[in-house]
C-alpha cells in the first residue's frame, strides 16, 4: 500500500476478555514499526468500538504491511477480531 498521506489507522474491532496491541510493520513482520494501537476487551466478540492510531511520519512511499496482534504474557490466543481498517489523512 502506498502510505502517502497516510498518517491515522483506525479499526473497528472487538475482543471477549483480552487486552493486547496491534502493531504495523512494513516489509515484513519483524520490520519497523509504523503504527501501534493498544486495544482492552470489549466484552464481547459481537461488541464492536473504534480505535484510532497515528502513523508515523517516516513512513511513506509504496510498502507490504504486517498486522501483529501481541499480549506478552498468556493466555495470547483469541484475542481480537478486527471487522475493517480505515486509512486516512487526519
Amino acid at each position: 500500500i502506498d502510505l502517502k498521506d497516510i498518517n491515522k489507522l483506525t479499526y473497528l474491532y472487538s475482543s471477549l476478555n483480552r487486552n493486547g496491541s496491534i502493531e504495523v510493520d512494513i516489509d515484513s513482520p519483524k520490520g519497523p514499526i509504523v503504527s501501534k494501537a493498544d486495544f482492552t476487551a470489549t466484552g464481547a466478540w459481537a461488541k464492536y468500538q473504534e480505535l484510532s492510531a497515528p502513523v508515523s511520519t517516516t513512513a511513506t512511499g509504496r510498502h507490504d504491511l504486517y498486522f501483529v496482534i501481541v499480549k506478552d504474557t498468556a493466555p495470547n490466543q483469541h484475542l481480537i477480531s478486527i471487522d475493517w481498517i480505515s486509512f486516512s489523512a487526519q
